[in-house]
């Protein structure tokens, strides 16, 4: 896990796998269908892609973009922004196979991490890891993080930081998917998170 050519390991993957094969700097809005409704608002300003949950307490909202990608390693760099308390949580959906379901994998801002599947028939949240803490996490507000997970098949390595944290089995969801953010606030009303980067490396 993952194959014997991208070798699981504490290391770093982002040192491990080189150059990305695809990353976006947010240079421009064309990879997003930008939003603005009553849960959510996302846009890009000064190279950020910036999204802010509304109201408090939030569901947890998200958007997705263009590609699809099947086996990878997907990270992105976040921060936080003036306010960021307690169980308020932002951070990256993966292997959607439409934009209504998929796998998160995110912080909060209490030093938390969590993975989780969306079920769209049942409406309910199935967790894979349930809000674990972690000292690997930058807690509190105008803090910078990065989230990093590597899918292989069924099998999926969670990385805070660039250091492998834990490791999940689950085969709901194995083809190509999209991805993207999600945003949620328990806490904080006009909740805000900036993005600098998202980027993957395909593993094959």
């Amino acid at each position: 896990f993952p194959s014997p050519s991208v070798p699981m390991s504490p290391d770093d993957p982002r040192e491990i796998l080189g150059q990305p094969t695809w990353k976006d700097e947010f240079k421009s809005a064309s990879n997003w269908t930008l939003f603005d409704d009553a849960c959510f608002q996302t846009r890009i300003e000064n190279d950020k892609f910036i999204m802010n949950s509304k109201t408090a307490p939030s569901a947890t909202c998200w958007e997705v973009t263009w590609p699809r990608i099947a086996d990878f390693y997907l990270e992105t760099t976040a921060r936080t922004t003036d306010e960021c308390s307690k169980a308020d949580r932002y951070g990256m959906i993966f292997r959607a196979p439409d934009p209504s379901q998929g796998y998160l994998f995110g912080y909060t801002c209490d030093g938390r991490y969590a993975m989780a599947r969306w079920d769209p028939e049942e409406k309910q949240w199935d967790w894979l890891v349930d809000f674990e803490p972690s000292d690997l996490i930058n807690v509190g507000p105008k803090q910078v993080n990065r989230i990093g997970v590597m899918a292989n098949g069924d099998r999926y390595g969670l990385y805070i930081n660039g250091q492998l944290v834990d490791e999940v089995e689950d085969d709901r969801f194995t083809e190509s998917g999209l991805f993207g953010y999600f945003i949620g606030a328990a806490e904080t009303i006009d909740f805000t998170v900036e993005y600098d980067e998202i980027a993957y490396w395909n593993l094959n």
